[in-house]
């Protein structure tokens, strides 16, 4: 999957088409964090991380550990109704980016969404669309 992601940044990157942001949701995130935490060819401004699994009654997963390399602006985003593991994690992953000493995380929930923000489109895509705003 890294060279997928290479291939793609490269492209894009080539084309003069920046910053380039990479959006997760779920299993997304954790390729896009194993991506982040390797050797990437190309420059990556951020992550929109949706749904982030951080394991289950409290613990770190290696999805909140794979956080600790990143030093690009995280937007944690994820829904009031998500799954256990997303919402049992936001503390940890909170914790994780805190304590690699990532000041440009950014956690926010969306009341009354679900994992996949079924009815609540327009809310995720208005929220991820001003984040990355903020980073031009």
């Amino acid at each position: 999957m890294p060279a997928r992601i290479d291939a793609a940044a490269l492209y894009l990157h080539n084309d003069q088409l920046s910053p380039i942001f990479l959006v997760g949701h779920s299993m997304g995130t954790s390729m896009a964090l194993h991506y982040l935490g390797g050797e990437m060819k190309t420059e990556v401004s951020g992550l929109v991380a949706i749904g982030t699994s951080s394991g289950g009654e409290g613990s770190l997963d290696a999805d909140a550990s794979k956080l600790k390399p990143v030093q690009i602006p995280i937007l944690d985003l994820y829904g009031e109704n998500d799954l256990v593991s997303v919402l049992t994690g936001v503390s940890i992953r909170a914790a994780a980016a805190a304590g690699a000493g990532n000041s440009d995380f950014t956690q926010i929930r969306i009341d009354g969404a679900d994992h996949f923000f079924e009815g609540y489109e327009d809310q995720l895509l208005e929220t991820v669309s001003a984040w990355l705003e903020t980073r031009r």
